[in-house]
């Protein structure tokens, strides 16, 4: 059951593009920049991770 939750997330992030490193490790884990826009005051950007794809 809790697969099946799973298949259809994802975890989305927000952060500032100051954060050079922040943003680096995002790519790193395979995160992709959004253009979600619902981001907070102190973030410009969003990254989001799809948490159905295998990344074995």
């Amino acid at each position: 059951m809790i697969f099946e939750i799973l298949r259809e997330c994802k975890l989305t992030l927000g952060t500032a593009i100051g954060l050079v490193e922040a943003i680096a490790l995002y790519e790193q884990l395979g995160f992709q920049r959004s253009l979600d826009t619902r981001a907070v005051a102190r973030c410009d950007q969003a990254w989001e991770l799809d948490l159905t794809q295998d990344t074995a």
